[in-house]
């Protein structure tokens, strides 16, 4: 599998076309839509996998193409723990940022 950047919602239009990891908190669920609200406190609009569904509050790890329209659609998905911590992440997500070529994915 090949490296994927991690990113909130402020990365996106930097990323359109390309997959990337996305964690968040889902904030709505709209059916084969939800709305993730990432570290950076931006939300996110998520295309779902067909039959997938995450309760509201359900901290998720999205892996995904970003779209042209800036949404996301789920290629895979993985549920966090809720002792996720998203101020550690988004300083994660901005090191990642300033060195990419140590993380692989650039």
């Amino acid at each position: 599998m090949d490296p994927k950047p991690r990113i909130s919602s402020s990365q996106l239009q930097a990323n359109r076309g390309k997959n990337v990891l996305l964690v968040g908190v889902v904030a709505q669920d709209m059916g084969q839509q939800l709305v993730l609200t990432t570290s950076d406190q931006g939300n996110v609009n998520v295309h779902l996998l067909p039959g997938e569904s995450y309760p509201v509050g359900t901290v998720l790890e999205v892996t995904g193409k970003v779209n042209p329209d800036y949404t996301v659609q789920e290629l895979a998905a993985n549920v966090f723990d809720n002792d996720f911590d998203p101020k550690i992440y988004a300083k994660m997500v901005k090191i990642t940022h300033q060195f990419p070529d140590v993380f692989g994915w650039e």
